[in-house]
């Protein structure tokens, strides 16, 4: 990841509520990934034609699903 990983910890402390390891950092991707996913598919079934947004939506599904998977692997910039 571009996000160092002092950054990332910063935004981490901000949902200390939420997050209290780094798995449920992976898991909070994981279900906004598999919510974009889902509206993704239920736009494609109800508005075929909605091109741009199913391809947002999935864009977005992937980034996440990457993102979890860099942070996972604690793959984070060295810079501060």
């Amino acid at each position: 990841m571009v996000l160092s990983k002092e950054a990332y910890d910063k935004i981490v402390r901000r949902y200390s509520t939420l997050i209290l390891t780094e798995d449920d950092a992976v898991d909070a991707l994981d279900f906004a990934h598999d919510i974009l996913n889902a509206e993704a598919d239920a736009t494609k079934e109800k508005y075929p034609y909605a091109t741009r947004t199913i391809d947002e939506l999935e864009s977005a599904a992937f980034r996440l699903s990457c993102m979890a998977t860099e942070i996972g692997n604690e793959d984070f910039s060295e810079e501060g």
